[in-house]
């Protein structure tokens, strides 16, 4: 009997260890420039094991790259999603190529960013597609959003840049003698250090992060504080039929706290979600260390409007043969 159980207890291993080897690991490459024409660097993260469900493209923040988002895009592709994360001209892998066209240019990167969306969409016609952005880079994916209103299904945006002079003026203000050398490098460290997170362990891992930029010139940061001006405008002219996640931490220092009540109040979607979390500061998604509270809400907002992109859609007319829209719905709620 004991011959027998000890068998038994190998069969099962056995089997054990090739069901586990049949199932295939998320994929991420790193070299996905082919996507698109330009020599634009892209992360693709995928479960090739399942059928994908979705596309995600993750627009990353200032300073960051696209790999920042490697936890949250392996738990996504898990899950169904194929996440597809660029970098901007400037930053991340940019830096190694010193060519013009790797230059910090906000405009070029959001035309590679919205020709990415349409090859995404392209080579995944059947397959809902959302845009992830947090700081700056909500910024851009709203922008997108407006650019390809038949394309983008959702938006989650997390710590929405909506007052940029806060991040440019603690770091001008701390080294004055630049203001009159426009190409001098400013560091960057003292800024990440006192604003990317509450949290000492996100800081570290950010300043230990090589792909992460340390320094930028003074023209560079007010480049970039202009360009992410307009972006409370942008919620205006968002598509109505596009549904929103906003995330947003209570102990960020970069945001005013009223800055995300006034991005839903312009915002028409009819189709509102805003989580707070408690004790949270800037970084929340473009970091390893993602609650589970804060990784279970974007991932189950982000399933529960695919399965509802999956199903055939449903049109209430009226004897006139208008279409009735449902009354705008705002769900907030607050994590501790």
């Amino acid at each position: 009997m004991r011959l027998l159980s000890k068998l038994a207890l190998a069969m099962v291993s056995c089997i054990s260890i090739l069901g586990t080897q049949a199932r295939a690991e998320v994929v991420r490459e790193d070299s996905a420039e082919s996507i698109i024409n330009r020599k634009t660097p892209v992360y693709v993260w995928q479960d090739t094991a399942q059928k994908p469900r979705a596309v995600a493209i993750a627009i990353h923040g200032l300073v960051m790259h696209g790999g920042v988002y490697n936890v949250l895009a392996n738990k996504l592709a898990s899950e169904g999603i194929i996440v597809m994360a660029p970098d901007l001209r400037g930053f991340g892998r940019w830096q190694e190529n010193h060519g013009k066209e790797a230059q910090l240019d906000y405009n070029k990167s959001y035309e590679d960013i919205n020709e990415l969306v349409r090859a995404a969409s392209e080579r995944y016609p059947d397959l809902p597609l959302y845009c992830i952005g947090e700081s700056m880079g909500a910024g851009l994916a709203m922008h997108v959003a407006i650019n390809n209103p038949k394309i983008i299904d959702g938006l989650v945006l997390s710590s929405p840049a909506l007052k940029p002079r806060i991040y440019v003026g603690p770091v001008l203000t701390e080294t004055p003698s630049v203001l009159v050398k426009v190409h001098k490098k400013v560091n960057l460290e003292p800024y990440i250090k006192k604003f990317a997170s509450e949290d000492p362990r996100i800081i570290a891992e950010s300043l230990a992060d090589p792909l992460v930029t340390k320094k930028m010139t003074t023209w560079q940061i007010m480049q970039s504080y202009k360009y992410m001006r307009p972006n409370l405008g942008y919620a205006k002219k968002l598509p109505a039929d596009v549904p929103i996640l906003v995330i947003q931490g209570n102990k960020d220092r970069l945001l005013k706290s009223n800055a995300v009540v006034k991005l839903i109040s312009k915002a028409k979607s009819k189709d509102q979600t805003v989580r707070w979390f408690n004790d949270r500061g800037h970084l929340l998604l473009e970091t390893a260390l993602i609650p589970p509270e804060t990784m279970d809400a974007v991932n189950n907002w982000l399933q529960v409007h695919i399965d509802e992109a999956s199903q055939p859609t449903m049109v209430s007319l009226t004897n006139d043969e208008e279409i009735v829209d449902s009354p705008k719905e705002s769900l907030i709620s607050q994590v501790n």
